[in-house]
């Protein structure tokens, strides 16, 4: 008893999974020649005359179809019936066939599988490396740096090669003492540090403050860059 109850439940189970995909099925009937063609499938309605005629939610079993060929002018048309009988439609199925004169064929059955779950990846966001300018282009930089007088030219020469250098944090140390005002130390430690590849170490920048408030203007720049 208890066997047959559990061949019942996954019978049952069974049943209600084919039945949540596709419960109906398709007829396609094509005319060879290209005429058109009208197609009755049980007690439905002409279909419109086309070369290519698909009927779709039809149930699994025998249906009886009748097909017509299209002729005569297009205010006096004539329906001259090709191929009359039952055919049998499989659960799930796309039934493909064929009319030419007054033959009916079946070409072929095309089985209406389930649509495929949906599986939704979470994207993966990789932050490319990059690594910081070699130690003899940033001397380069540095030398022509602290060769200059005038704060407003070392700042532009600085800015210059980090929008398209990278640098390591005690590079960028280096680079503000290089920097005699404060403000402009911490106008340099700002513009750097999105151009910085090692940030969890950035605070060995803050030795090159001279003033408590620089250090923590800068720590708030930092919050705010997220």
């Amino acid at each position: 008893m208890k066997k047959l109850f559990t061949t019942l439940v996954i019978l049952s189970v069974a049943l209600a999974a084919k039945a949540g995909y596709y419960a109906e099925s398709v007829l396609s009937v094509t005319s060879l020649d290209g005429s058109r063609i009208s197609v009755v499938i049980d007690r439905m309605h002409p279909t419109n005359p086309s070369n290519t005629v698909y009927i779709n939610n039809l149930n699994e079993g025998d249906h009886f179809v009748r097909i017509m060929r299209l002729s005569g002018s297009r205010y006096h048309p004539v329906y001259r019936t090709i191929f009359s009988g039952m055919v049998y439609i499989p659960y799930a199925t796309e039934v493909v066939a064929v009319v030419s004169r007054n033959s009916f064929r079946i070409r072929e059955q095309r089985p209406l599988l389930p649509p495929a779950p949906q599986v939704y990846e979470q994207p993966h966001y990789y932050q490319p490396y990059q690594d910081y300018v070699c130690e003899e282009d940033f001397n380069q930089l540095l030398q022509s740096v602290q060769s200059r007088s005038f704060e407003s030219t070392k700042m532009t020469m600085a800015k210059q090669f980090i929008s398209t250098n990278f640098l390591s944090s005690r590079q960028v140390a280096r680079l503000m003492n290089a920097f005699s005002f404060e403000s402009s130390k911490l106008e340099l430690a700002k513009y750097a540090y999105q151009r910085t590849v090692d940030k969890q170490n950035y605070f060995v920048v803050n030795d090159e403050f001279g003033f408590e408030s620089s250090i923590e203007e800068l720590s708030r720049f930092i919050a705010s860059q997220g």
